[in-house]
């Protein structure tokens, strides 16, 4: 373990808490700060600031001993940002809503690469039509799949009744961020790198060009906001600003699924595509001259015949700034794949759900019975379901239980 992690979890006896932020006396837009210090176990200190990739574990560790301290220990809390953070039950992170997982392994089909890229497939071909609509001005073309393996993948597409394939390279940066390198656009050769930050209902993407070109798209939800664009040093090369349209048929297969899985559907919805979709709600939980303590709902949601994935995400953070300095403080995620499988000719929908916080991560599954093939893309009716309450690793395993009864 690295060597601030270790002093972290060693953090006991607290004497003193002090969550701080102040500005700079020089320009408005320098040596902006936010930062924790404790005072604990017979006069140790640490402290750490926003930028350390320990600070939301430091913040975390606080919170936990301070919870567990607070009626054995005279503790200081200074200042008033300290105190709204520590004493708001509105904001006590150490509360979880989620009920979580009843296994640590997931099943095996669902956990490869290939899903990680689940939410940022949709994503990526839409930048794809921006970079091949700039570079080869074709006047239609159809984006079929992105296939592939071990971070090696083919963009496959048809102009007309020509079919054509680019080889892309994509890379996992962290939970939230991809990277992409192209080489070769339909034999031309373009070194185009980029990435893909997907981050409660706000998305992402930039890249680069041989040209020193930059490409930059950006969904937000909260300001149902959809950008696309090309820029030279000199000029903006491309531009889009099209929102798309959500259906009734689009409310009603998100109402659907949000209903099925138990979730507060967010208020906010932006529409990527006809499959795609980012939604987000905020809640202001104090507004101080410190900053902000807020409240942030994002998900996603992903259709398919066969498949339906959603990502559900409540973040408590820190705001400073006008969202120049926002610090996650805790996190809670629940992933949901739904498949379909046919077990002794009969249908079932399978239901995974994969709880992860900052610490850990657990499953949960369920079966749902339903009365012929589906289209997942449509509402359905639902025959009966089972919660499956012993581990399954494998498909055999979800097919015995079913098998057995559910028993």
């Amino acid at each position: 373990m690295d060597l601030k992690g270790v002093l972290i979890s060693d953090i006991k006896n607290l004497e003193l808490i002090y969550i701080y932020s102040y500005d700079s006396i020089f320009k408005n837009d320098t040596n902006k700060y936010i930062g924790a210090k404790v005072v604990y176990n017979n006069n140790k200190i640490l402290s750490l600031d926003y930028k350390d990739k320990f600070f939301e574990t430091f913040i975390r560790k606080i919170l936990e001993t301070y919870n567990i301290e607070k009626d054995s220990r005279k503790i200081i809390l200074l200042g008033s940002l300290t105190k709204k953070l520590i004493n708001e039950s509105s904001f006590d992170v150490l509360k979880k809503e989620n009920v979580t997982g009843n296994q640590n392994k997931g099943l095996a089909i669902f956990n490869s690469f290939d899903r990680y890229l689940i939410w940022f497939k949709n994503i990526l071909k839409e930048a794809i039509k921006v970079i091949i609509s700039y570079t080869k001005n074709y006047e239609t073309f159809n984006i079929t799949s992105i296939d592939g393996y071990n971070h090696k993948f083919f963009i496959n597409y048809n102009i007309g009744s020509v079919k054509k394939s680019i080889p892309i390279i994509i890379s996992q940066l962290d939970d939230d961020t991809i990277s992409f390198r192209l080489n070769i656009i339909d034999k031309t050769l373009n070194s185009i790198e980029g990435k893909i930050e997907n981050d409660s209902g706000k998305i992402t993407v930039d890249w680069t060009d041989k040209n020193n070109n930059e490409g930059h798209i950006e969904y937000m939800a909260q300001n149902n906001k959809a950008e696309k664009r090309i820029d030279s040093q000199e000029e903006v090369l491309y531009l889009d600003n099209t929102l798309n349209s959500i259906t009734m048929d689009d409310t009603k297969i998100i109402d659907f699924y949000y209903n099925l899985c138990q979730l507060n559907k967010p208020s906010h919805i932006l529409k990527i595509n006809e499959s795609s979709f980012v939604l987000t709600d905020e809640e202001l939980i104090s507004n101080e001259k410190e900053g902000k303590l807020y409240k942030k709902i994002g998900s996603q949601i992903e259709l398919d015949k066969n498949n339906i994935s959603i990502k559900y995400s409540i973040k408590n953070g820190f705001n400073k700034y006008d969202d120049q300095i926002r610090v996650t403080l805790d996190q809670d995620t629940v992933e949901i794949i739904i498949s379909k499988i046919c077990i002794d000719n009969k249908y079932y929908i399978l239901m995974e759900k994969q709880f992860k916080n900052n610490f850990n991560s657990s499953y949960s599954y369920s079966i749902i019975e339903v009365n012929c093939d589906l289209d997942l893309t449509k509402p359905f009716d639902i025959i009966n379901t089972k919660e499956i309450k012993e581990e399954i690793i494998f498909l055999d395993d979800v097919k015995k239980y079913v098998l057995r009864g559910g028993k």
